[in-house]
């Protein structure tokens, strides 16, 4: 048997067969290299749209005026990152009738055992629904984890939060079958892998920032990429606390300019991945110096700076 045959067979019995490489591509997944042996893949679990009338301007006094169009392109994304022979998700996209992630992991020859870890940014359906298994169990069983191997990290703010919002409690069904790989994490905590959490509160109570070095991981900072950057003073209907969120949202991309970091946003369209370049003047707007202004720029090609 030679070397190659038998690293190949060892990868197998440990149940951790490589990815699929480029030359097989998976509709709705890119794949990026990242420093320090990190690859990051961009899964669309399903494409989105935002509708204009969901945003509203948080300040009256607010000195541009906008025509909203009627939508904006969106996205619904996960990221699968692999580094050190581990792999981790951030957020499981939405419940299987309506998302694709388990679909599009199986395509790229990633098996659920494989995850070792998920990092929920907030619990919203479109980033818990994807912890269940789609498969239909015996009558009266519990739902079952998609992810059987996988330690589901929440803030513990973010999981407090939830326990007392009536609106969200429904989404618990999505988290029972962790109930004892659940780690509960405070904001500045070093989590597995090298991700760092940090808050990014406002759209919820908890929603959590998750940093592997220069990659951000910016959950629902931003909603509307082409909107949200350039008027950050604009919100989803969606964020639970507009002000603190506005407040984060220019505090986060102020950020990530200075330093040279890379975004990786849940609805930026996809792959939603990209650097900030801010703040900027906005083109015969004259306006007080507190209210910034940025761009958004994907990242070409597959390496990650």
């Amino acid at each position: 048997m030679t070397r190659n045959v038998l690293a190949l067979c060892c990868l197998c019995a440990c149940g951790l067969l490589p990815i699929r490489a480029a030359d097989a591509p998976v509709a709705g997944t890119m794949f990026f290299q990242g420093r320090d042996g990190v690859e990051i893949i961009a899964i669309q679990d399903a494409p989105a749209r935002m509708k204009g009338n969901l945003f509203i301007n948080t300040r009256p006094d607010y000195p541009i005026m906008f025509k909203l169009p009627p939508d904006w392109e969106a996205s619904i994304n996960v990221f699968l990152v692999r580094r050190a022979g581990e792999s981790y998700l951030v957020d499981a996209g939405n419940a299987p009738e309506r998302g694709s992630l388990a679909a599009k992991l199986a395509a790229l020859g990633v098996k659920p055992e494989q995850i070792d870890a998920v990092f929920i940014t907030h619990i919203h359906p479109d980033h818990v629904g994807g912890l269940l298994s789609g498969g239909a169990g015996a009558e009266g069983a519990a739902p079952a984890a998609q992810f059987p191997r996988a330690a589901l990290y929440i803030s513990r703010v973010e999981y407090d939060a939830w326990k007392n919002d009536e609106n969200r409690q429904p989404l618990g069904r999505f988290l029972q079958p962790y109930a004892n790989r659940l780690r509960l994490f405070a904001f500045g905590d070093r989590l597995p892998g090298g991700f760092t959490a940090r808050s990014a509160v406002g759209h919820t109570p908890g929603h959590t920032l998750y940093a592997l070095g220069q990659l951000w991981f910016i959950g629902d900072l931003v909603h509307a990429a082409e909107h949200q950057f350039q008027h950050p003073v604009v919100c989803a209907r969606y964020d639970l606390d507009p002000a603190q969120a506005v407040t984060t949202r220019i505090e986060v991309m102020t950020e990530a300019a200075r330093q040279n970091a890379v975004v990786l946003g849940a609805h930026i369209p996809f792959p939603g991945i990209g650097t900030v370049v801010g703040p900027v003047n906005l083109a015969g707007v004259t306006r007080p110096t507190e209210w910034k202004h940025f761009h958004f720029l994907p990242i070409k090609g597959n390496e990650l700076p």
